[in-house]
């Protein structure tokens, strides 16, 4: 019960820290870039992933990686009118750190999902989504500053899907109708 109403409560309280202007920034930053690398290490690769999976199925063409040889690798091509989108609980990931100097080194605009404002990654970003939470002595704040990023994908998601209208309607079908080959 004490989990749940946890959960249930970083939920409540991503509604004070989320800003709905800079999701509407990265939406925005989405739909605009040429190429789109969505990057992340350990548990916010997870994150990360997420967010790549849902721009895939609204036919957007993004590039995913949680290994910083191919992240490094990846933000060394990009360049102006490309997005990288870098999630980071702590914001202070030697990786994500080094991703985001690199892309932006060559014009790439960046956007961050971190969870404190004044982190390396959040100042050296054009839009940042904060996903702070409250950490308790048992469960660690990064558990519920992911349950958090979930919902600021989601976000991302819907806000697209609805920005996009019609063509992310029929990508998503193509993709259940992809994925449904699959299944018995």
């Amino acid at each position: 019960e004490k989990v749940i109403l946890s959960t249930a409560q970083s939920v409540k309280d991503g509604r004070e820290i989320i800003d709905p202007a800079a999701v509407e920034a990265i939406r925005d930053a989405i739909l605009g870039a040429n190429r789109i690398v969505v990057t992340g290490i350990g548990a916010s690769s997870a994150m990360a992933f997420d967010l790549h999976h849902k721009l895939l199925k609204l036919g957007l063409c993004a590039s995913y990686s949680h290994d910083p040889h191919m992240i490094n690798i990846m933000c060394g091509n990009l360049a102006g009118g490309d997005l990288l989108v870098t999630f980071s609980h702590s914001g202070e990931s030697r990786e994500m750190l080094d991703a985001v100097k690199l892309a932006s080194g060559f014009g790439c605009r960046v956007a961050a999902i971190t969870s404190y404002p004044r982190s390396s990654l959040a100042l050296s970003a054009d839009w940042v989504v904060l996903s702070s939470s409250k950490e308790t002595k048992y469960r660690s704040d990064t558990l519920t500053s992911r349950i958090i990023q979930i919902c600021i994908t989601d976000m991302l998601y819907i806000s697209l899907a609805l920005k996009m209208g019609k063509p992310a309607l029929e990508s998503i079908n193509r993709s259940r109708v992809a994925v449904a080959k699959n299944k018995t």
